[in-house]
């Protein structure tokens, strides 16, 4: 059912099977806007509104229906009436509702009672949709639209249905010498063009138009009022015109580029065998010609460069008026010498000394182009590298320098230098010392001579300035060798991480406010729930038990918050681990726990895996809730390891119910949370930003018949990179980093609780 856009006036259909709310739906629309409303009590009635002859402009639609529901009738519409306005009204939100109602394109959702104005929004919500409906069907005519573009085209365009033509633009008429449109119109298409081939030009049209082929710049002869044969290039798609099939014609003329061919075949004799690219352009600048040498250089095939300019070759680097003036020499008959940076055909830009010289007729005239190319590559690719080099390091936000084995800078960026207080034009032969202080020098010069000695060092430091606020670094110094692997320098760049530091501190001193106090206050309701199940009467004691439970499970959720700010709080360090021992221990201790349970452990020996120690905590917390959350008699978990490709993934499969939709969403990052969507599953959370540090990835999945599987994804480095990454952990941060999730028993109350000292 389409709606009319003859009237102004808007009909609602209000699909309702509550009469209180079919009437308040006729009592206040109307009053909100020039609407009127008709009821229909269950979707086989509203079905029979849309299908007589009765305009209907909006929908809306209860979600409670006698016969279907809300969601369902609106897929229903919307096989019929794709952008019909179609507004669902319900009494209670829900995320499963709406998730389904936006996949069937629902045009809103509005909650009952959610808002006081509620009919004046619905009612606005009516107008806004049928208004933004109505424009759209208001479009213009797109069979006039494309006429008018193809009128405006510079080639010849023509539409044949069924061997004739049914259109040709103005391009088309003026080349022909037609005197109007028609007196081509109506024709057969074999009137006026004949194809190079057995085949007549009506059979590839008219398998064109069955959709069973396409003619891609295929040769023709074109037939003029006044009797020339000119060669065009032709292009034919199948295409719909006036709502039946047809072919589009793209015609064009290239009898010019079939005299240029004849030149070409005498020119390509002599340069065939030449070492140096050569390609030959027609006036416009489109290429004609390319050699062997061409096609080895740029890595264009000659099908490929031919009849395209010399623009596939642009890399981007020159000025404008570097081709300006090209141009301008050679179209005055002088020879272009210069060195030009051209791009290839697999993106790599190469370097090149560029002779283009203008090729005469008997009179003089330009008719064609010819160019050299001598590929210089070798010859620039070290310089260009400097320069990217040199952009990049004083472009960077980061402080960068280097020194060499007597503590003299090398070179120092714009940021270096800022923070430092010195000039480009003093940084040579400036020392560090001279540059940071004696007493910063102190604590840095160790960590130099590590890399001194070949070692990637990492550290964070404290630097100070006079009358200005003291920052935090990550410092990073990397060894400069030569060919012969001696070390000459060092360079170091400094990423300004204070404010960082600042976020991580007042975290970590709301978290403790806020545990501290939510602890002592669970202790008090902990405390006078104890006293009125052990004082008062058994049906008070009952009462009294949810009260503990409740604070327990509060205590519970706040310890894991508590984890994961720590763990936010702390840079990530990596260790070594034996994934099987991780995986056996955690389990041995959840089957001393949970003794009802059956896990089963598929994990290879002697695999080991450079990660973050948390990792251990994880899956216990994965392991855990598989047991925990099951809805089965008897738990059953299996936990496998698989190893490839440089990834290894741990698979952890129940008997459960699963994890919800809306949980998976958020945890694998994939939502925001909103009102609607949210995730309660503080163990999930907790095993996400464990995964995260760990560069990993969670994904879920179903397990038929019924439970779920889990999958951390996390990269398995060889042992170089393991050992190259373990040196850093240890010299990038404190021993007092430690990670308290390595400092008890998984789950046991010192791991939950060691900021009791607070």
């Amino acid at each position: 059912m389409e709606c009319d856009t003859t009237d102004d006036a808007i009909t609602v259909l209000a699909v309702t099977a509550d009469r209180e709310f079919a009437t308040d739906c006729e009592r206040h629309l109307p009053a909100n806007a020039d609407l009127s409303v008709v009821i229909a009590e269950t979707v086989s009635e509203a079905v029979d509104f849309l299908a007589d002859e009765r305009r209907i402009d909006c929908i809306v639609s209860d979600h409670d229906l006698p016969d279907t529901d809300g969601v369902a009738f609106l897929q229903a519409v919307r096989a019929q009436s794709p952008t019909l306005p179609f507004i669902l009204f319900t009494s209670e939100g829900s995320e499963q509702v709406a998730s389904r109602a936006i996949s069937a394109n629902v045009t809103d959702y509005l909650i009952k009672e959610e808002y006081d104005d509620q009919w004046d929004r619905l009612a606005a919500l009516v107008t806004d949709a049928v208004s933004y409906y109505r424009d759209q069907r208001g479009l213009v005519n797109t069979e006039a639209r494309s006429k008018t573009l193809l009128d405006a085209s510079n080639d010849m365009i023509a539409v044949v249905r069924d061997g004739h033509v049914e259109y040709v633009n103005e391009t088309c008429i003026d080349f022909l010498g037609a005197d109007a449109r028609t007196a081509v119109i109506g024709q057969t298409v074999r009137h006026w063009m004949s194809t190079v081939g057995d085949t007549s030009i009506t059979d590839q049209l008219g398998a064109v138009q069955a959709a069973d082929r396409s003619l891609d710049n295929i040769e023709a002869r074109l037939k003029c009022v006044d009797g020339d044969d000119v060669p065009v290039e032709l292009t034919a798609t199948h295409i719909t015109w006036a709502d039946r099939p047809a072919v589009v014609l793209v015609v064009r003329d290239i009898a010019e580029r079939k005299e240029s061919e004849r030149l070409l075949r005498q020119f390509r004799r002599a340069v065939e065998a030449a070492g140096h690219a050569i390609y030959m352009t027609d006036t416009e600048g489109t290429i004609t010609y390319v050699n062997p040498a061409f096609e080895r250089i740029t890595g264009y095939d000659s099908e490929v460069a031919v009849g395209r300019t010399p623009r596939i070759l642009n890399s981007g680097e020159m000025s404008d008026d570097y081709y300006e003036e090209l141009w301008e020499t050679i179209s005055a008959g002088e020879v272009w010498e210069e060195e030009i940076q051209d791009r290839r055909e697999s993106g790599e830009v190469y370097y090149a000394h560029q002779t283009i010289a203008p090729l005469t007729d008997s009179d003089g005239e330009v008719e064609a182009y010819v160019a050299v190319q001598t590929d210089t590559s070798e010859q620039k690719e070290y310089e260009a590298k400097l320069r990217q080099y040199e952009h990049a390091i004083e472009g960077a936000n980061d402080l960068i320098a280097a020194i060499d084995d007597e503590y003299r800078y090398l070179f120092a960026n714009e940021a270096y230098r800022e923070f430092h207080g010195f000039d480009a034009e003093s940084v040579t032969g400036r020392s560090v010392v001279e540059s940071i202080g004696a007493e910063a020098f102190e604590n840095v010069e160790p960590q130099l001579e590590k890399a001194f000695v070949g070692q990637t060092v990492q550290y964070r430091m404290i630097r100070s300035r006079p009358v200005r606020p003291d920052r935090t670094f990550d410092i990073r110094y990397y060894p400069l060798t030569d060919d012969d692997n001696d070390v000459w320098g060092v360079v170091g760049t400094m990423r300004d991480r204070t404010d960082e530091v600042e976020r991580e501190r007042q975290l970590a001193s709301l978290d403790r406010m806020l545990r501290h106090n939510i602890r002592n206050e669970l202790n008090v309701v902990q405390g006078r729930a104890e006293m009125i199940s052990d004082q008062a009467s058994d049906e008070i004691a009952e009462l009294a038990a949810p009260i503990e439970d409740a604070a327990e499970r509060i205590l519970n959720q706040s310890n894991k918050v508590r984890e994961i700010v720590e763990l936010l709080s702390k840079p990530a360090t990596m260790t070594t681990l034996d994934l099987a021992g991780v995986v056996t221990g955690v389990v041995d201790q959840l089957e001393g726990e949970y003794p009802d349970a059956e896990i089963t452990v598929e994990v290879p020996p002697n695999l080991e895996l450079t990660t973050v120690p948390e990792l251990k905590r994880a899956v216990y917390e994965l392991v855990e809730n598989a047991v925990v959350h099951t809805d089965q008699a008897t738990p059953e978990v299996t936990v496998t390891v698989q190893q490839s490709d440089g990834t290894v993934e741990l698979n952890i499969a129940d008997n459960g119910p699963g994890v919800p939709p809306e949980e998976q969403k958020v945890i694998g990052g994939n939502s925001d949370i909103q009102p609607l969507l949210h995730s309660n599953g503080m163990e999930l959370w907790l095993v996400k930003r464990v995964v995260t540090r760990a560069n990993g990835t969670i994904r879920f999945e179903d397990r038929k018949p019924h439970g779920s599987i889990i999958t951390i994804s996390l990269p398995h480095l060889d042992c170089s990179e393991e050992r190259h990454l373990g040196s850093q952990g240890e010299t990038s941060f404190r021993s007092s980093d430690r990670n308290p999730m390595e400092d008890a028993p998984i789950g046991s109350s010192e791991s939950h609780n060691r900021s009791d000292d607070l």
